[in-house]
């Protein structure tokens, strides 16, 4: 197969589409995505870092040599004919080129050189793996659900492994510190992941419309810990387009999920996290403006 975006799926009306893959977790993907499958979870989660007998074996490259061995081996398992015929692909492809035209301006040239080898390249690779692994709404469905997975990683990190720390500039407490990540970049993370919640909990039925109950709550723990304004902005707007946007989950279902978000962030805010979320009406006097550094 070699279509991007598939083509029976998206020409199925919605209807019949939202009842074929309600409660279906499609497990029974082949070799190559069930590798990708892992690949992003670790890549997305940092799971494998908590654990450094763990991490001591690199997981992550050793997930993508292996996809890419299958790749090679198979190629008729790809998605390529017209990958470049879609605009996430282009997208990438443009960022990409201008991370490498970027590097003569920098502050650097070496640091640029390094950041891209080290750590974009894998950024892009990962990108590309997943847009050839993507034949059909049932593989997006898979991958989506990793990113799911990912979220319930750092959420049970966040409660129970990254530690919370005082930061001189603002003196309150939150999560500075999870492993690749910064405050900001974790509840970036997870609030895009709160979002794919709200879509499963609406094709999900039994217990998984119960873990992704769940997970709402565990996404409000890990938002209120990471004490970020800019995440707590995320928040709202993600909560005016289930309010206003989405039209078939009910007001009950919507009051609900408002209900679990604002217990978690009640119950697991940090001393000084309202005082901190007021300043964003009071940008004058905000530490990135006065702090010499």
């Amino acid at each position: 197969m070699t279509a991007t975006v598939p083509t029976a799926a998206t020409q199925a009306a919605p209807g019949r589409l939202r009842a074929s893959l309600r409660g279906a977790i499609p497990l029974r993907a082949d070799f190559y995505r069930k590798m990708l499958f892992m690949l992003m979870v670790m890549s997305l989660s940092r799971i494998h870092q908590h654990w450094s007998m763990f991490a001591a074996f690199h997981p992550p490259l050793r997930l993508t040599a292996l996809a890419g061995l299958y790749a090679v081996a198979n190629p008729k398992a790809l998605a390529i004919g017209k990958l470049f015929d879609y605009w996430p692909a282009k997208n990438v492809l443009y960022l990409g080129i201008m991370s490498l035209v970027s590097v003569p301006l920098g502050m650097s040239i070496g640091g640029s050189a390094v950041f891209i080898i080290s750590e974009y390249s894998k950024t892009l690779i990962l990108s590309f793996l997943l847009m050839t692994a993507i034949r059909d709404v049932k593989d997006l469905y898979l991958f989506t659900w990793g990113y799911v997975v990912s979220c319930a990683f750092l959420g049970w990190m966040s409660m129970f492994v990254f530690k919370l720390t005082s930061n001189s500039a603002d003196g309150f407490a939150r999560i500075n510190e999870a492993y690749s990540y910064d405050s900001n970049d974790l509840g970036l993370v997870v609030v895009m992941g709160l979002v794919l919640c709200f879509l499963f909990y609406e094709q999900c039925k039994g217990i998984l419309r119960l873990a992704n109950f769940a997970m709402m709550g565990v996404i409000g723990i890990t938002i209120a810990r990471t004490g970020s304004r800019g995440t707590l902005i995320g928040l709202a707007v993600a909560m005016a387009g289930l309010f206003f946007v989405v039209k078939s989950v009910p007001m009950m279902q919507k009051l609900l999920t408002a209900g679990v978000l604002a217990l978690g962030l009640a119950v697991a805010a940090p001393a000084g996290y309202w005082a901190q979320m007021l300043t964003i009406f009071a940008p004058d006097d905000d530490y990135n403006v006065t702090s010499p550094t």
